[in-house]
């Protein structure tokens, strides 16, 4: 970036609980130079596998690059296009006894501490679960249906990275679990098609913008769940989608905060919300005092370092 030459733009680690590294080169152009010599030596320094992922940029197509690193969108870390060059092409994960397969460009929580935690909390807050049905709603490869279906009747994922489901399905058969499914699509768009399952619980854990338009709805209107559990990445984010929850007929019961990234300002938070028609008819809302009272009890928790 400080002479506007070059492709190569950043370097992704992926490391898992067993000790493998999987290595994301991320590239402006399409090929590195060297690209096949510089994997093999990387692979030759403990590397389980080596990817290169592409992101091509208006700037990029025309011959030139951006002058900064920091002139691609955060959001936009990895493009569309990943091919492995050297090793393995899926990293295996493990959590709680389940073995996950990670893909280089599919979202896996950054650090495996913190997801333990999260599948952890989120099997808590989820209750007792036998006879039930769960919708996933944005599943990822797995990481908490795959967990749940250990103790529910039947688990329904949800995700729009088909290579993601794609992962999530090799995993479940891996595992055992032949009471869970996953669904290729949009949620806003897929939820809907789901009625039919009669869902005790529905799980979301959205990107950072939170759920995306018509999401909400269709939990509510078409898939009618006793309880939804939220996981948040932002709390903004949680706070409007709570809002809308609690409109829609849902109030939060318990909020628990993680420390996925200790040293910075960022939570996951997990909520837990639970079915009352009451709240339409105004006779009874989730008041800011009862808010008060559960935000003082998450903080007086001690907290859990990894």
């Amino acid at each position: 970036p400080r002479f506007q030459d070059g492709s190569l733009r950043g370097v992704l680690v992926r490391a898992t609980g067993t000790g493998a590294l999987g290595v994301v080169l991320l590239s402006a152009t399409e090929f590195l130079p060297r690209e096949r010599a510089v994997a093999e030596a990387i692979g030759a320094l403990g590397a389980a596998a080596v990817w290169v992922n592409w992101l091509p940029t208006p700037k990029a197509h025309a011959g030139t690059l951006p002058t900064r690193v920091d002139a691609f969108d955060a959001a936009q870390l990895l493009g569309p296009h990943t091919r492995g060059v050297y090793g393995e092409d899926r990293l295996i994960e493990e959590l709680h006894g389940i073995r996950y397969r990670v893909s280089p460009a599919s979202f896996f929580q950054t650090s495996r501490f913190g997801a333990e935690q999260l599948v952890a909390t989120v099997d808590r807050l989820a209750g007792p679960l036998e006879g039930h049905t769960v919708i996933d709603g944005y599943c990822g490869s797995g990481l908490l249906s795959l967990a749940l279906a250990r103790r529910a009747a039947a688990v329904v994922g949800v995700e729009d990275d088909e290579e993601a489901v794609a992962d999530a399905e090799r995993a479940a058969r891996d595992n055992g679990l032949a009471n869970v499914r996953f669904v290729a699509g949009a949620a806003q768009r897929i939820l809907r098609t789901l009625a039919a399952e009669r869902p005790h619980l529905v799980v979301l854990d959205p990107p950072r913008a939170g759920c995306h338009v018509g999401v909400l709805d269709a939990v509510a209107h078409d898939l009618r769940p006793d309880e939804v559990l939220y996981v948040a990445c932002d709390v903004q984010s949680l706070a409007r989608d709570a809002a809308e929850l609690e409109r829609l007929e849902y109030a939060v019961h318990e909020v628990q905060p993680i420390d996925m990234f200790p040293w910075t300002h960022h939570v996951e938070t997990v909520a837990r919300f639970v079915r009352n028609p009451q709240l339409r008819t105004g006779r009874k809302r989730f008041s800011r005092a009862a808010g008060e009272r559960l935000l003082a009890k998450a903080r007086a928790q001690p907290r859990t370092a990894p």
